[in-house]
């Protein structure tokens, strides 16, 4: 065999078992997997969210979210997204529930200020498989002066928010 055909034959296999383990991975997680739009600079990395205490039953977790930022930040309700990580790709878990409502409180978390909450995923996409997941929450943020946050609104425009991204949170379901 010339050195030609002996790497078209390696790149054919290489292509195979590619194939092959993503239809492995998409019958052992099932359900169909979408790679995730979302990019690393959409992340926020001033504003933490650490994900811990998955709880036994795999349907839910704490979720703590760090505002590091010397300004206040505000407006991020309960919706959430889950994707799952395959070798260095994110996938989109896509929900077995698509007829759920959500309600977008506006919450502050204050300069220096940590937020804990219980999440539950059950509804939206039952009992997860062991994986490597990252739960994404978009959140748009507004920079406030403290006069501003005790009530007085007056000047804030609400609908243009000073950044609109994600915060994410990396876990492990065994």
């Amino acid at each position: 065999m010339s050195k030609k055909t002996k790497i078209a034959v390696s790149c054919v296999a290489a292509f195979a078992i590619a194939l092959l383990a993503f239809f492995y991975i998409r019958d052992r997680f099932k359900f169909d997997l979408t790679e995730s739009n979302i990019q690393p600079d959409d992340i926020s990395t001033d504003v933490l969210l650490s994900v811990y205490d998955i709880n036994s039953t795999k349907t839910g977790a704490t979720v703590q979210i760090s505002n590091t930022l010397d300004e206040y930040i505000t407006d991020f309700g309960v919706i959430f997204g889950l994707d799952l990580q395959i070798k260095d790709t994110w996938y989109i878990v896509p929900k077995i529930n698509c007829d759920l409502a959500y309600t977008m409180e506006g919450y502050t978390v204050f300069p220096g200020e940590t937020q804990t909450y219980e999440v539950s995923w059950l509804m939206d996409y039952g009992e997860l498989p062991a994986g490597h997941y990252r739960f994404v929450k978009p959140v748009s943020l507004y920079r406030l002066p403290a006069d501003k946050i005790q009530g007085d609104d007056d000047g804030i425009d609400w609908r243009r928010p000073d950044w609109e991204g994600y915060l994410a949170g990396e876990f492990d379901i065994d």
